[in-house]
């Protein structure tokens, strides 16, 4: 009895081995999706797997699920009790085996999004829309709601310009658009802590990242950020204006909604609280979005004595310590027609 009865479990495990065996060759690696069409779906927190596949068949009635099949293995593997909330994505020709390897892994959908520096909040709410993140206005409301402002960076600010630092982003696709902006927001705070110690003019963090976002749109040549960063803080110290056109240029975006690409002599005496031509002092908040050179060359300007500078056409530019040297720089490089011809601050080389 004893022994017929061993052999009843030997037979049985072989049983179970082998049934194992065919199931995970042929069941798990059959293809669940067979059209082009790449299939987007959501797991929401606490949602079942039965839910899940149900959700699924209704959406695309297309896909090849044997759910007598599926409840059996899932249970005996214990998936149903580890699926991941998210939105995901099913591709063509994939595998139930790579499905369920999926949801319980949390392989979300992940969509690369590059914010180069010194872009506005206005040019980033343009391009997480084109990654299909949200509409444009969705973000730029957040961008000035003050109280998610305050609650998202620990202190009140205009907008939430000059915080949405620069990088690439792998973002999990979420319906809410304040989800980016927050990470975003975060990584500004990670990098600001960990250069805040270079902060030699014992500066708040809203000035430095003001003085950082116009030293960003100011040169392109990163080994002038310092320098260009000594002639703001020497005019700053000595009482001057800035007078800086991108200031201007933002003031008009801020008030109007549309960046104007020239400047006219009318622009720069109409006064607003951006316009450094017309206000002492830095602008009423950050022009654009510094990177962290940006925000280095703000808490650590060179020292120097020079108060001027003046494009070279070539994306660098000469400093000046007084104005009589400044008006020939001008005249040099910008009144004079030859110096400008055929120059672009594109072809800069670093």
């Amino acid at each position: 009895m004893l022994k017929k009865i061993l052999l009843l479990l030997i037979f049985v495990g072989c049983l179970g081995y082998f049934t194992g065996i065919f199931f995970s060759k042929y069941f798990l690696n059959e293809v669940i999706h067979t059209s082009n069409n790449k299939i987007e779906f959501e797991i929401k927190k606490g949602q079942s797997l039965n839910s899940v596949l149900n959700q699924l068949k209704g959406q695309s009635p297309s896909l090849n699920f044997r759910s007598s099949f599926i409840k059996i293995w899932t249970r005996l593997k214990g998936v149903h009790k580890n699926i991941k909330p998210g939105f995901y994505e099913i591709k063509p020709n994939q595998s139930l085996n790579a499905f369920f390897k999926m949801i319980q892994t949390g392989q979300t959908i992940l969509i690369k999004v590059t914010v180069p520096e010194g872009k506005n909040m206005y040019e980033v709410a343009e391009i997480l829309e084109s990654a299909e993140l949200g509409k444009k206005n969705e973000f730029l409301k957040i961008m000035k709601d003050s109280e998610w402002i305050k609650k998202t960076l620990g202190e009140p600010a205009y907008t939430i310009e000059g915080y949405l630092f620069p990088d690439t982003y792998h973002f999990q696709k979420s319906k809410t658009p304040k989800v980016y902006l927050e990470t975003m927001v975060n990584q500004f705070l990670t990098v600001f802590n960990e250069v805040k110690s270079q902060n030699t003019k014992s500066w708040p963090r809203e000035d430095l990242v003001i003085l950082a976002s116009i030293i960003e749109k100011e040169t392109g040549a990163a080994f002038e950020r310092p320098e260009i960063s000594s002639v703001f803080h020497n005019r700053l110290n000595k009482r001057m204006r800035l007078e800086t056109d991108p200031t201007v240029l933002y003031g008009i975006l801020d008030l109007t909604g549309t960046m104007k690409k020239n400047i006219t002599r009318k622009d720069l005496r109409a006064p607003n609280e951006f316009n450094t031509y017309t206000i002492f002092g830095l602008p009423k908040g950050p022009i654009a979005n510094p990177g962290k050179e940006a925000l280095l060359a703000a808490m650590k300007p060179n020292s120097s004595k020079n108060l001027f500078f003046v494009s070279k056409n070539n994306g660098t530019h000469v400093f000046t310590t007084n104005y009589k040297d400044h008006l020939k720089a001008v005249q040099n490089y910008q009144i004079n027609a030859k110096a400008r011809k055929g120059k672009s601050w594109r072809d800069l080389k670093q």
